[in-house]
Order: structure tokens, then C-alpha cells, then sequence
């Protein structure tokens, strides 16, 4: 949509150009949203690829993942609007990669003595990717540095949501199979 017409529309509502302007995403912003989201994915697939499900599976259970993390995200701002439709465009993505990648049924080859520097990385990707996305949806709230204090754990409480849809699908997974 044309921002001038966006502009218009937000005062007839109400608000004021200064707020809508406020509001607005730059594309420098998108960028960082956009490679948030990849560090996530990248950390929630190797983190699945470890735990033993081949890469395709493991593909699958981080798009699972990464898309339940985000829709647990509590703030309905601007730039959580924009991280959901990122995070589905992405998911859009890999589902076309995944059509033409071979070796989408290999498991990791990982050796032993690199497993935990292996799964070090993952923790640091998706704590990294959750923190950059926190942090900028943070900055859109109203008053944003006041929230950003007070709202330290809402980390934590992502992690938790991860770690038990994770759980949940790799469950449903293993019954699949039976």
C-alpha cells in the first residue's frame, strides 16, 4: 500500500502522523528481523539434526518450532506482525529448498568429541536469533526502554515454549513411525 495513503488512513483513525511514523518499519529493520529469523531456524534445525531425526525431519521440526515460538510472542505490535509474516515467508522457503536438496534424508555426522561444541552453536542461534527479535520488538512497544527492563524473561519463557512443542512433536514423530 502507498505510505502516503497509510499515513492518511492512520489520523483518520486518530492518530497522528508523528505516531504512524513511529510505527513504521524500516528496511534496515526487516533485515535484521529477516536474518533473526534464519539464526533461529538455522540453531532450531541443527539442534533437531543432533537429536537424531534425518535433515528433512529435522527441517521440518524447526519450522514446527520456530513458528510456535513466535505466535507465543505475547506483545501485538508492528513489528511482531512483521516477524510472523517473515517467519511464514521463511518456512515458504525452505519448503521449496527442501523439494530440491538430496540429502534430505541423512542424518547428522557428527563426531562424538564435537557433539557438545556442535550443540553449543545451536543453543547460541536460537538464543541469539529469540534476543534480536525480543529486543526489536521491544523497541516498538511505547516507551520500549521501560519494557525492555522489565521484561527480561520473556527469553526464558520462549525457551520453555520450544522446548516442550519440540518435545511434543518429536513424540507424535516416533508414534507416526510405529
Amino acid at each position: 500500500m502507498d505510505m502516503d495513503f497509510e499515513r492518511t488512513l492512520a489520523m483518520l483513525s486518530g492518530q497522528s502522523a508523528q505516531e504512524f511514523e513511529a510505527c513504521q518499519l524500516t528496511d534496515a529493520d526487516k533485515a535484521i528481523i529477516d536474518n533473526a529469523i534464519g539464526v533461529l531456524y538455522s540453531g532450531l534445525s541443527l539442534q533437531k539434526w543432533l537429536d537424531g531425526l534425518t535433515l528433512g525431519a529435522a527441517w521440518l521440526a524447526a519450522m514446527d518450532a520456530l513458528r510456535d515460538a513466535i505466535f507465543s510472542i505475547p506483545v501485538n505490535n508492528t513489528v511482531t506482525n512483521y516477524v510472523r509474516y517473515a517467519t511464514f515467508e521463511h518456512i515458504r522457503k525452505m519448503k521449496i529448498k527442501m523439494t530440491s536438496v538430496a540429502h534430505t534424508n541423512e542424518y547428522i555426522k557428527c563426531p562424538p568429541e564435537k557433539r557438545a561444541v556442535w550443540t553449543e552453536d545451536a543453543n547460541t542461534k536460537i538464543q541469539n536469533g529469540m534476543e534480536i527479535i525480543r529486543r526489536k520488538i521491544m523497541d516498538f512497544v511505547p516507551g520500549g526502554n521501560v519494557h525492555r527492563a522489565a521484561t527480561p524473561s520473556m527469553t526464558p519463557v520462549f525457551r520453555e515454549i520450544l522446548n516442550t512443542k519440540t518435545m511434543e512433536r518429536q513424540h507424535e514423530r516416533e508414534r507416526e513411525r510405529k
